[in-house]
C-alpha cells in the first residue's frame, strides 16, 4: 500500500467499500444527541461538555500536530431535522465544528445556517438569490433570519457522529452517506 505526500496510506477502493457497508450497517443503531449535550450555556457562552463527551466517544485525532495525546473526534457529523437526515459533513475536529454551524457567526464558518437563510430569502422573494454571500448578510433581515435558525437548530435538530481516522474514508463517507440518506443540504461543488 501507498502512501500520500503527507504520509498517509492510500487504500484500495475495494477496502474502501467494505468499510462503507459497515458504516451503513451502523446507521439504524447511530445514536442522536441535541445540541445541549455537547454545549452548555454560561454567561451567553456555549462551553463544550467534556464529560458528555468523554463518555460518548473516543478521542482519535489531535488538535494541533505538537499535542502529545489525542484530544478531539475526526470524522463525520450528520445533522437530523427531526427524524431526517438534513446533512452530513466531515471535520477534523467535530466538536468545533458542529458548534460553528449551530451558533457561528458569518458566511464562512455557518454554511449550512446561510443556505437555509437564503432558501427562506428565495421563497419569500419568488426569485433565486444572485448576490454573494457576504452581501447576503449585510441586510439585517437575513442576519436576523440566520439567528433565528441557529436557535431552532439548536433546540430541535439532533446531531449524530461516526468517529473515522482515516481521512479517505473520511471523506468518500460524507459523499456515500449524502447520498444513501439523501441529505438536502449537501453539495459537491468545487469552491
Amino acid at each position: 500500500m501507498a502512501n500520500n505526500f503527507y504520509g498517509e496510506k492510500i487504500p484500495s477502493f475495494s477496502m474502501l467499500v467494505d468499510d462503507l457497508n459497515l458504516i451503513k450497517e451502523k446507521l439504524n443503531s447511530l445514536d442522536l444527541y441535541s445540541f445541549s449535550k455537547f454545549f452548555i450555556l454560561r454567561n451567553n457562552e456555549y462551553n463544550i461538555n467534556s464529560d458528555f463527551i468523554r463518555t460518548k466517544f473516543s478521542y482519535n485525532c489531535k488538535k494541533k500536530e505538537e499535542d502529545n495525546h489525542f484530544n478531539t473526534i475526526q470524522g463525520l457529523y450528520i445533522l437530523y431535522k427531526n427524524t431526517t437526515a438534513k446533512y452530513v459533513g466531515v471535520s477534523r475536529n467535530i466538536i468545533n465544528r458542529i458548534k460553528q454551524h449551530f451558533t457561528g457567526k458569518g458566511h464562512t464558518v455557518s454554511t449550512l445556517v446561510y443556505l437555509i437563510a437564503r432558501e427562506w430569502w428565495e421563497d419569500i422573494k419568488e426569485t433565486p438569490y444572485l448576490g454573494t454571500r457576504k452581501e447576503f448578510e449585510k441586510d439585517l433581515n437575513n442576519l436576523k433570519k440566520e439567528r433565528e435558525i441557529q436557535e431552532e437548530m439548536r433546540i430541535s435538530w439532533k446531531i449524530g457522529i461516526i468517529p473515522i481516522n482515516e481521512s479517505y474514508l473520511a471523506h468518500l463517507t460524507e459523499l456515500f452517506l449524502s447520498c444513501e440518506l439523501e441529505t438536502y443540504w449537501n453539495e459537491f461543488g468545487t469552491h
